[in-house]
């Protein structure tokens, strides 16, 4: 659409499109999907899990979709150690920061079995780059989080369970849940309540001779999702967004957890060999606050022997009270 725009303000003529989004759908309507059926329908064939975040509220009966977001930016020289690992294990950056989130959210609901939705864009076929249209379709991976297993061996796993998943990603979201015959709550969403995206945002400004266009940023009053993290990749690093519930959750919890993604992305690459009940959540200085300043509980004992000695003295300060007390 902008490249349109861009050609038309620039007094261009649009080229040629044969094909039409109907095209498409009459294309896909023929298509033979059923192994792709099979697959999903195995992924969650056991059980679906339900993701237990804590919460700062008790979750309504019936979401209300009101939400914010709070953001965050990483530096370069930690995207470019997430890059070094991306190349060490083959992964993507999109399967790398994924982990990390997975692995969040599963300290977070001290859960081994963690499923996230992301979209994706859908346009499998050469004609559908540049053709107007609704291809986006969602997909639910699944991970699961052995304690015993490395970091390097999860992203494996990831990275594994993401390239079956696009290979497979035709399978429209809605049919499976109709397949799996997942109970409806009214105050959840089928399959998951979290959401991960990734975008790239290196891309080269759009321009025309008078008019240049670029991506304005609005508050958002809306969550989908009980929370949905966006992280998008430029040259300075990258740039996040946590968007959640605030029937569920407070700012200052969500940009906490948002802090011990970060913590759990410097972990990952500063030692990736290292297991998943390793990994600590927590900064130095929240572990140093938690043992020395909320564990701070040293406190003078009364000058008494005897809880018997306590009482005698409270009923010497207040014998209406335990008159009363005794009486009833």
């Amino acid at each position: 659409i902008m490249n349109e725009f861009k050609s038309l303000y620039n007094g261009e003529r649009l080229e040629y499109v044969k094909l039409q989004y109907k095209d498409y759908s009459e294309w896909f309507r023929k298509r033979d999907i059923s192994e792709q059926k099979v697959y999903w329908t195995n992924v969650f064939g056991d059980d679906v899990p339900v993701l237990n975040l804590p919460i700062d509220h008790l979750r309504p009966k019936v979401t209300s979709y009101q939400g914010k977001d709070v953001t965050k930016s990483i530096d370069y020289s930690l995207k470019e150690k997430i890059l070094a690992l991306c190349k060490e294990t083959e992964a993507t950056e999109f399967m790398v920061l994924l982990s990390a989130y997975m692995i969040l959210l599963g300290k977070y609901s001290h859960q081994d079995d963690i499923v996230v939705g992301t979209p994706i864009s859908g346009r499998i076929h050469q004609d559908t780059e540049k053709l107007l249209g609704m291809f986006v379709n969602t997909l639910a991976l699944r991970g699961k989080l052995k304690a015993n297993l490395t970091v390097l061996q999860f992203i494996d796993s990831i990275k594994e369970f993401c390239l079956k998943s696009f290979d497979n990603q035709e399978y429209p979201f809605e049919e499976l849940v109709e397949a799996l015959d997942i109970k409806r709550d009214a105050g959840r969403n089928p399959l998951f309540d979290v959401m991960f995206l990734m975008q790239d945002g290196d891309k080269e400004k759009i321009k025309s001779d008078e008019v240049e266009f670029k991506i304005i940023d609005v508050e958002r009053t809306v969550a989908k999702f009980d929370m949905t993290l966006g992280i998008t990749g430029n040259y300075d690093g990258y740039f996040m967004k946590l968007e959640y519930n605030t029937d569920l959750l407070n700012a200052d919890t969500v940009e906490r957890m948002l802090n011990h993604y970060v913590n759990i992305l410097e972990e990952l690459v500063e030692n990736p060999k290292i297991m998943i009940r390793e990994i600590q959540v927590i900064s130095k200085e929240e572990q140093e606050l938690i043992l020395n300043k909320f564990n701070d509980t040293d406190a003078a004992l009364v000058d008494v022997n005897s809880v018997m000695e306590l009482f005698e003295r409270q009923v010497e300060k207040n014998p209406d009270n335990v008159a009363l007390a005794y009486n009833n």
